[in-house]
């Protein structure tokens, strides 16, 4: 995880450990109760008989690794489509809470997290991206540990207004279902 102050003059750029926070799409993975299953089948099977082996996938866009955008929450908010790429190319921070996580399965990230995480790594840079990192991904294999009726790591409100307010970031991440 990066938790650079940006590669612009008069910043040195500083390296972290590469964590990798994304879920491996799979057709069973844990969805939000309620939401359409996807599916995959191999259209192209061989090459031989094809030239070229070729799946086609149907998913919900809530699946795996996934961006929630304004629009999903927020009557007239941006869709996906309205979003420029450039817009999600930020820098990233991840605030590790996943030792607490293990005992606190509905466990936030606080404010307090963030200023200690401030403390050891510097400032949250304007626009960021900041992440969580929960130990949740380890359960994404099995639905139910991964859903845990509905009690999992997340960003408190207060943080996340914190975020806004004082940091002015350009999003949040989890590793858990939502």
């Amino acid at each position: 995880h990066g938790h650079g102050r940006g590669r612009g003059r008069g910043h040195r750029r500083r390296r972290g450990k590469v964590v990798d926070l994304t879920h491996t799409f799979r057709e069973d993975f844990a969805l939000y109760p309620g939401s359409p299953e996807g599916n995959a089948r191999t259209v192209k099977r061989t090459i031989a008989q094809h030239g070229f082996y070729g799946q086609q996938w149907t998913f919900w866009e809530h699946t795996a690794t996934h961006m929630d955008v304004p629009g999903h929450f927020v009557a007239g908010g941006r869709t996906s489509d309205e979003i420029a790429l450039e817009e999600l190319i930020r820098p990233i921070v991840v605030v590790d809470i996943s030792k607490r996580a293990a005992r606190e399965p509905a466990t936030e990230v606080t404010e307090d997290d963030l200023r200690r995480f401030e403390r050891r790594h510097g400032r949250i840079p304007k626009g960021a991206l900041v992440a969580m990192n929960s130990g949740w991904a380890a359960k994404a294999g099995d639905a139910e540990a991964f859903i845990n009726d509905m009690q999992f790591p997340g960003f408190s409100g207060a943080a996340t207004a914190w975020l806004l307010a004082e940091r002015k970031i350009g999003g949040i991440g989890v590793d858990t279902l939502s």
